[in-house]
């Protein structure tokens, strides 16, 4: 039997979505999450957040702080559950370039201090949770003691 050609491409067309995973666009749910992070009420200026999922549900996933903004797209963000919310920013300028003393003479420096508390990240246990539906917009004060 003979198969058109329009008919075989189409076929192979067909074959290819399929091999190359296309399907549902978001087999997970995930969902779009933003927000504000701030520091002792002032934005925070540049740092990082991350989103660690609790229990066996859902996919971990972060982004910068930036000018104390936050937001994760729906293609890369989370699926509706609980996280674990932490929340990173190195010291910048001088205290950060000079590092504590003793650092020059060819060694490598130690990290910039972290300006956010432990609380918020190392020993984190702060949560959200993120909804099928509705607004996932997340708010964090961060105070230091």
């Amino acid at each position: 039997m003979r198969y058109p050609v329009s008919g075989l491409l189409g076929l192979a067309a067909l074959l290819a979505t399929i091999a190359s995973g296309c399907g549902p666009g978001n087999p997970l749910g995930r969902k779009a999450v933003s927000g504000t992070v701030t520091l002792n009420g002032t934005p925070l200026a540049a740092g990082t957040i991350m989103f660690e999922p609790q229990g066996s549900q859902g996919a971990s996933g972060g982004a910068p702080v930036t000018d104390g903004k936050f937001t994760i797209a729906t293609q890369g963000g989370l699926p509706p559950g609980t996280y674990l919310v932490r929340i990173s920013a190195a010291a910048t300028g001088k205290a950060a370039a000079e590092g504590p003393p003793g650092t020059g003479g060819g060694m490598r420096r130690p990290d910039p201090p972290e300006l956010i508390p432990a609380e918020w990240n190392v020993k984190s246990q702060h949560t959200v949770t993120v909804e099928e539906k509705g607004n996932n917009t997340f708010d964090f004060p961060v105070k230091t003691k």
